[in-house]
C-alpha cells in the first residue's frame, strides 16, 4: 500500500511539474511571436508615417526611430526599401529552448510554435476623383504575413495584387 501511495505521488507530482511547464512554455511562446507581431506591425506603421514626411521609405531600421533591437533571443529585424515598398521582416534565427517536458518525454517533440513576420508597406495613387494636383501625395497600404508554425522560416516577400497586398507563398495574413 505505501509502495502504491509514492508511485501515485510521483506521478502526480511529475504531472503537475509537466503540467506547470506546459503553461509556462505557452506563454513564452505567445510573448515571443507577439513581440515579432509588433515589431513587424510597428515598423510598417512607421514606413507609412515615413513615407508621408519624406515621400520615400526608410532605408533602415533607424531611420524609422523606433528604438527597437535588430536581434532579440528569437528574431533577427531588417527592412528593404524600393521607391515604391518597404518590407519589413521578423524574422526567427533560434528556436524555442527544450523545456523539461523535451526533454523527458523526447517522442512528444512538438514542432515550434514560434512564426516569422513579413510586413508590406505599398505605394498607391490617391483615392481622388479629382483631377491630381501638385498637393496630392500617394496613399500606402499595408500588409502583415506570418509564417506557418513549424514550416521554417522563409520570408517571401508580400506583393501587391490588382491593388490589394498579398502575402508570399507558404505565408498567411496576420490577424
Amino acid at each position: 500500500m505505501k509502495r502504491d501511495w509514492a508511485v501515485f505521488f510521483t506521478l502526480f507530482t511529475s504531472g503537475c511539474i509537466l503540467g506547470l511547464n506546459s503553461c509556462s512554455v505557452q506563454r513564452a511562446i505567445g510573448a515571443n511571436g507577439l513581440e515579432a507581431k509588433q515589431y513587424v506591425g510597428s515598423m510598417n506603421r512607421a514606413q507609412q508615417a515615413y513615407y508621408v514626411e519624406f515621400n520615400r521609405f526608410g532605408q533602415t531600421i533607424p531611420d524609422l526611430q523606433l528604438g527597437i533591437k535588430t536581434k532579440t533571443d528569437h528574431y533577427e529585424y531588417s527592412t528593404q526599401a524600393t521607391p515604391k515598398a518597404a518590407f519589413n521582416f521578423g524574422k526567427l534565427y533560434r528556436e524555442e529552448e527544450p523545456k523539461l517536458i523535451d526533454l523527458l518525454l523526447p517522442w512528444l517533440k512538438r514542432p515550434s510554435q514560434l512564426k516569422s513576420y513579413v510586413g508590406g508597406v505599398f505605394v498607391v495613387p490617391p483615392k481622388t476623383q479629382k483631377p491630381q494636383s501638385s498637393t496630392d501625395t500617394p496613399d500606402t497600404i499595408s500588409v502583415l504575413c506570418e509564417t506557418v508554425p513549424g514550416l521554417g522560416v522563409s520570408l517571401p516577400k508580400p506583393r501587391l495584387q490588382n491593388g490589394i497586398p498579398v502575402c508570399g507563398e507558404g505565408t498567411i495574413v496576420s490577424r
